[in-house]
């Protein structure tokens, strides 16, 4: 068993989550299905995003974000495995957000019944501070809130409801069969770790980090902008990968819609690779905005976790391996749900 599956249960046994809020509390008939895809960041993306803010907040704000979860960026991953299990399955839906084809108009019906990644950073942002939640509460807010920021900052989580964020589109990437979601997953960070950085992930996750040090204040400011409030932010957030999505992640080189059966290149993923890199920095600096203001005064009591993380010899490379889906095959789902004129009803599980 892989060292994510343990760590997976180690999180998941004492878990039992009694409460989402009045507005979450979440039935699972209700929930929209969605097909068996992928709908994330690899777990590297996740975790770098994660890095990048630890090397940016207070070190109150570390401390703390450590005492809760312990290794920040792979408590930053565990939503994506943890959705897998009936405990977490209502959680699904949350990951993303759907769109029309090519608009550029977020709009809040996009948010399907209200429960969507851009809806659930705000909800975790305020379950984050809620001081009547008990520690464990508080520690799943934070898991998921620092990865629902680095999934709403990748452009095809705001991809279109007809081919689930390009997961029906499906081609090859350098050679690999990859749908056009898994390229901006995983197959672009793949390449550039393969190409660039041998020695692990932990060495471009300190390469990221680094060029946020040499980037100007200005910009850095510019990022944590959203408004006069943090609701604000992520539907900020979402209206910039949506347009990420409609003019970069669903075109070619030439400006032509990605077909069935794509072939990319190399050329294609050098022209990918500074979009990608720039996503993820940009999460992480946004999730130290966030966690510089929720985390300021430390929900958590109790001792401080060992955490070793980001370019840490101690950093365990472990392989992933995925948990059976708990979905029945059947997706009976589908038939109870009942979907606004507006909205489309996501087929079966296959």
């Amino acid at each position: 068993m892989s060292y994510r599956v343990i760590l997976l249960w180690v999180y998941l046994a004492p878990l039992v989550i009694v409460s989402f809020t009045a507005e979450y509390s979440v039935d699972e008939k209700t929930v929209t299905p969605i097909a068996d895809t992928e709908v994330m960041w690899h777990p590297t993306g996740h975790e770098t995003v994660a890095a990048i803010a630890m090397a940016m907040v207070a070190p109150k704000v570390r401390r703390c974000a450590e005492a809760m979860v312990g290794d920040v960026p792979l408590a930053a991953a565990w939503p994506d495995d943890a959705k897998k299990t009936p405990e977490y399955h209502w959680s699904k839906s949350l990951h993303y957000t759907n769109t029309p084809p090519w608009a550029t108009n977020y709009v809040e019906s996009d948010c399907h019944k209200g429960k969507c990644v851009v809806s659930a950073i705000t909800n975790y942002t305020h379950r984050l501070e809620d001081a009547t939640l008990p520690n464990k509460e508080h520690n799943i807010a934070l898991k998921f809130l620092m990865h629902f920021v680095g999934d709403i900052h990748q452009p095809l989580h705001a991809g279109f409801k007809e081919d689930y964020g390009g997961n029906k589109i499906k081609g090859t990437f350098l050679g690999e069969d990859m749908s056009l979601h898994g390229v901006w997953d995983k197959g672009v960070i793949n390449r550039r770790l393969a190409k660039d950085f041998p020695e692990g992930k932990t060495a471009w996750q300190k390469h990221l980090a680094d060029r946020v040090k040499d980037m100007s204040k200005e910009k850095v400011d510019a990022w944590q902008t959203c408004g006069n409030d943090l609701d604000s932010c992520s539907t900020q957030w979402v209206k910039e990968s949506q347009h990420l999505a409609v003019k970069v992640a669903y075109v070619d080189g030439d400006g032509k819609p990605v077909p069935q059966k794509f072939v990319m290149t190399e050329a294609d993923y050098t022209r990918l690779l500074p979009v990608v890199e720039s996503q993820i920095i940009k999460g992480g600096v946004r999730l130290a905005l966030l966690l510089n203001k929720q985390l300021s005064k430390c929900p958590h009591t109790g001792d401080t976790k060992v955490a070793k993380y980001m370019w840490s010899e101690a950093v365990q490379e472990a392989p992933v391996e995925e948990l059976e889906e708990a979905v029945d095959s059947d997706s009976s789902q589908v038939q109870k749900f009942t979907a606004a004129p507006d909205q489309t009803v996501p087929e079966p599980l296959k």
